[in-house]
């Protein structure tokens, strides 16, 4: 495979569909295209593998993907990219992100974007960024989650912001 043949191959799969609808040979092409990118990173086709981001799983290459993005590319674009699926992408996806970014908080970018998760419009998003900053040790995040709660109308996402909440209490000490 060569750059030409990847990029093909990203370039007719923006977002890469279900992976129920590919058969065996394209999901092989999928973890070829990646295997690739994970031995010949090329910084200016990051907008092209953050587009292979959907709804599915792609039968496990979304966190091949992650791992390729965090380990070879800018993370702060990383960063931001993933930030825009939380934000704007479709439920699934959305989520994914989120648990990617969780484990690359450390990273510029990283915990704003968690901070700002707690706005994402689906519930599942907005209760991950509570339970992530309940791990903090910083008041400004605390006032975040109270401000949080205080707006939050779904009731499991209070039930999860509660618990970040004293989550951070006990770990405050």
């Amino acid at each position: 495979m060569d750059h030409r043949e990847a990029t093909d191959f990203l370039q007719a799969n923006q977002p890469i569909p279900v992976a129920s609808d590919h058969d065996q040979e394209a999901l092989d092409r999928l973890g070829d295209v990646l295997t690739w990118y994970d031995e010949n990173p090329v910084a200016e086709d990051l907008p092209l593998l953050i587009g292979l981001v959907d709804e599915a799983d792609q039968a496990g290459y979304l966190d091949q993907l992650a791992d390729l993005l965090f380990d070879h590319f800018d993370h702060g674009q990383t960063v931001a990219h993933f930030e825009r699926i939380i934000m704007n992408g479709p439920e699934g996806a959305a989520l994914w992100a989120a648990e990617k970014l969780w484990d690359y908080t450390g990273e510029p970018g990283g915990m704003d974007a968690c901070r700002r998760s707690l706005n994402s419009r689906f519930p599942d998003v907005r209760q991950h960024a509570a339970a992530e900053l309940g791990r903090s040790r910083l008041e400004s995040d605390r006032r975040l989650l109270e401000d949080a709660l205080r707006r939050e109308k779904d009731e499991d996402t209070c039930e999860w912001i509660t618990r970040a909440l004293e989550n951070f209490d006990s770990n405050k000490g």
